[in-house]
This record gives C-alpha cells, sequence and structure tokens, in this order.
C-alpha cells in the first residue's frame, strides 16, 4: 500500500471529488479505528471498490463485510452496493476526463 497522505494529496489535486471521497476525508479523523482501516484501504486502492464484492474487499482489508456495510452506512449510502455504484460512476467520470 502506499503512503496514506500522499494519497489524500493526489485525490485533492483531481478537479472532481466523488460524494465518498469527499466524505472520508471530512469525517476521517473521528472514525473508529476498523473505519480508519476500512478508509485508507479505499483511499489508496480506489479500483478496489469497484472491483470488488464485499466479500473480496473485506478480506483484502482484513476485516468483516458486516464492517464494511456499517462503514457505507455512516458515509450516507444504503450499503456496499450503492456505494460500490458510486465509486464506479467516479471511475467512469475520471476516464471520460482523461480522454478529454
Amino acid at each position: 500500500m502506499g503512503n496514506f497522505n500522499d494519497s489524500f494529496l493526489a485525490m485533492n489535486t483531481i478537479q472532481y471529488e466523488s460524494d465518498y471521497t469527499f466524505q472520508i476525508q471530512n469525517t476521517f479523523m473521528s472514525m473508529s479505528k476498523t473505519y480508519q482501516k476500512i478508509a485508507r484501504y479505499i483511499i489508496e486502492n480506489p479500483e478496489s471498490v469497484a472491483q470488488y464484492t464485499i466479500s473480496q474487499l473485506a478480506a483484502k482489508i482484513g476485516t468483516c463485510a458486516s464492517s464494511i456495510t456499517r462503514f457505507c452506512q455512516s458515509l450516507g449510502y444504503n450499503g456496499y452496493p450503492q456505494f460500490k455504484f458510486a465509486a464506479k460512476l467516479e471511475k467512469l467520470y475520471l476516464i471520460q476526463n482523461i480522454k478529454t
């Protein structure tokens, strides 16, 4: 995994910022250690959300699927499927902007 601070800096240099990235950045310091662990992995590996099922992501992070569900809900999503959809939209947006 890369440096967490470098990942945050890199995310801030992108003009478009997703709702979930914004939420993670604004609430990171008040998150539990488990949520911070999930947040770090997601920020350092943004493609992982769109790529993995909740079980696969939980295994990669070393946590349980229910913690990821609660993490997503803490950010205002109904659960992992809605969070994953937001990640896919962000990826699509970034790809389209790179091409233009």
